[in-house]
């Protein structure tokens, strides 16, 4: 089953990362091209062009590494989980990210973000949907979609071993390739 959002609406939703509003700031700062030390704005912006897709790889490979790092997270309690079968694909001109495989292993994480935090309970993902009420199949895949922004707090519930779902790193990297590209 395909899952289909938003792929600012999900940094957002999940990363609390803005990636317009990170890359307009040093948009908007091109007329001081030659305090940067460039000769043109032209080059200048090249420069950023060349960064934001450096950064936008990065987030890619960020978010693919997240989510399978949930198969080694939660493999002893779910061991018919196998997250290497959720292929994740990007489509960054239709702003778009795509979830294809199953996506109970999603609603799993989901469920499991939530009783960690501990505002609501649910014994399993049937009684998420359930709660909802989520009939079809189509209405599953959307109560997914409504609840990833629970991933968020994986580092908060589990301990930040690893800076899971958010920016620190996404902001740490841009800065690095600022500094020493």
């Amino acid at each position: 089953m395909v899952i289909k959002t938003g792929l600012s609406q999900f940094l957002q939703n999940v990363y609390s990362f803005d990636l317009t509003k990170f890359e307009d700031n040093y948009y908007n700062d091109a007329w001081q091209f030659e305090e940067y030390g460039f000769g043109d704005e032209e080059t200048y912006v090249d420069y950023l062009s060349n960064i934001f897709k450096k950064v936008r790889s990065y987030i890619e490979e960020k978010i693919i590494d997240d989510i399978k790092y949930l198969d080694d997270f939660y493999e002893d309690d779910f061991p018919e989980i196998c997250w290497e079968e959720l292929n994740i694909t990007f489509d960054w001109s239709a702003d778009t990210i795509t979830f294809d495989g199953d996506y109970n292993k999603l609603a799993i994480a989901i469920v499991e973000c939530i009783n960690g935090y501990g505002l609501f309970y649910y014994e399993n993902v049937e009684q998420l949907f359930s709660s909802i009420p989520a009939k079809t199949e189509e209405e599953k895949l959307q109560c997914v979609i409504d609840h990833l922004h629970w991933l968020r707090y994986f580092d908060e519930i589990y301990g930040a071993c690893r800076s899971c779902f958010n920016s620190k790193s996404i902001v740490s990297y841009a800065d690095y390739l600022f500094q020493y590209c």
